[in-house]
């Protein structure tokens, strides 16, 4: 799917899942964008990825993941802290640079990282459960379905907070 820069917010569902978001347009009249869905990429079912990337004379990426268990998992702050910062190391972060604090997204309460590479790259990222709950029974914070959006997008904290992740059939 090819999304063509502007200022109106992109949808993309995914199974279940509708996905919205605004695409920064400092870069409009320099790039493209385009997001694919790459669940078919593994065979697991219960993980979805889409990749919004831009191409042209400046590359920049902000992949989405959504993951759905089969049991309630660990949702506290510091295990979403961990979560994050293993996925901005993944994407190249050096770990001393990692930067976190707390936030929130679609009403959701949400673990905000910034850091970068050694090639100069800024990464910015959030992590939260979509369905995170106390379960007072083992006096933990536990969640069914998690969310990752890492983003090297200028004003990334901007396209963030035009993140929406919606379940259309929640349970």
């Amino acid at each position: 799917m090819t999304l063509m820069p502007s200022s109106q917010a992109e949808t993309i569902q995914i199974c279940s899942y509708s996905v919205s978001f605004e695409l920064p347009t400092r870069h409009e009249n320099k790039t493209n964008s385009n997001a694919e869905l790459c669940n078919e990429e593994t065979n697991d079912p219960d993980i979805y990825w889409i990749n919004v990337f831009t191409t042209g004379s400046d590359n920049y990426i902000a992949p989405f993941t959504l993951r759905k268990f089969d049991d309630p998992q660990d949702a506290s702050r510091d295990a979403m802290e961990r979560e994050l910062e293993d996925i901005l190391i993944h994407f190249g972060a050096a770990e001393h640079t990692i930067a976190l604090d707390d936030g929130a997204i679609d009403q959701c309460y949400s673990i905000k990282g910034t850091a970068h590479n050694n090639m100069g790259v800024n990464w910015t990222g959030i992590y939260y459960w979509m369905d995170r709950y106390w379960d007072p029974s083992q006096h933990r914070w536990l969640g069914w379905t998690s969310c990752a959006v890492i983003s090297s997008y200028p004003n990334s904290e901007d396209f963030l907070d035009r993140v929406h992740i919606v379940n259309l059939t929640p349970n």
